[in-house]
C-alpha cells in the first residue's frame, strides 16, 4: 500500500476459476449426500413396526405379570430389610413406606386399582395383590 495520497488503488483480487468450480462441487456433493442420506434412512424406517396399529391389551396382558413380579420383589426386598433391622416384619406396609423403605405408590404398583395386601406371622409373610374386580393372585 502506498503512503502517496494520490496514488491508485489496486483492483480487489478475484477468487478463481478454479476456487469456485471446487466450492460448487462441495456444495453439490453435501447435498446429494443429505439426500441419499435421507432417501435410505426413510426407506429404512419404513421397514420397521412403527406405522403399525400396537393391540394395547396384548401388550398389558404381555407386561403385566413381569411389572407385578418385580413390585413384588420390591416390597418383598423391603420386608426383609425391616426384618433384619428390627428382627421382626413390619406390622404393615405402611410402615415400610415411614420407614423410607417403600414409596406410598409401590403399595399400589403396578396400577393405581390393585393393591398389595400384607399379612404377618412370627417368622413369616403373605404377600397378595387385590385385583380391583375383588380378586386376588398370589405367588
Amino acid at each position: 500500500m502506498s503512503t502517496h495520497p494520490n496514488a491508485p488503488v489496486p483492483p480487489p483480487k478475484r477468487a478463481g476459476l478454479a476456487t469456485l468450480v471446487l466450492h460448487h462441487s462441495v456444495t453439490v456433493i453435501i447435498l446429494v449426500l443429505f439426500i441419499g442420506i435421507g432417501v435410505w434412512s426413510y426407506l429404512t424406517f419404513q421397514k420397521t413396526d412403527f406405522f403399525v396399529e400396537v393391540d394395547r391389551d396384548d401388550l398389558q396382558a404381555r407386561l403385566t405379570p413381569p411389572l407385578i413380579e418385580a413390585q413384588r420383589q420390591r416390597i418383598e426386598m423391603a420386608l426383609a430389610t425391616a426384618r433384619r433391622l428390627d428382627d421382626r416384619y413390619p406390622a404393615s406396609l405402611q410402615e415400610l413406606v415411614d420407614r423410607g423403605l417403600l414409596l406410598q405408590s409401590d403399595l399400589y404398583y403396578p396400577s393405581a386399582t390393585e393393591l398389595w395386601l400384607y399379612s404377618r406371622g412370627v417368622d413369616s409373610f403373605e404377600l397378595t395383590l387385590q385385583r380391583p374386580e375383588g380378586g386376588t393372585a398370589s405367588p
